[in-house]
């Protein structure tokens, strides 16, 4: 169960990573959504559907937060 564990983390944590890289050029919600599952399925991010989402939201609502403290 361990190594399952930590597989999980590590497809999160690429995810996350591709998510963060890409946004700045997002200018909706929908085209970062879009984006997000265009890169799931190109880099073969092999996730349930409900982390994707999770990830997806969790990142667009941290970057949003930073850029309106930033203004």
């Amino acid at each position: 169960m361990g190594k399952m564990k930590n597989y999980m983390m590590d497809q999160q944590e690429r995810f996350e990573d591709l998510l963060i890289q890409v946004i700045g050029q997002c200018k909706t919600f929908e085209e970062f959504v879009l984006i997000a599952h265009d890169l799931a399925d190109g880099y073969d991010i092999d996730l349930p559907e409900d982390y994707l989402e999770a990830c997806i939201d969790g990142i667009f609502e941290e970057y949003w937060t930073k850029k309106r403290k930033s203004l």
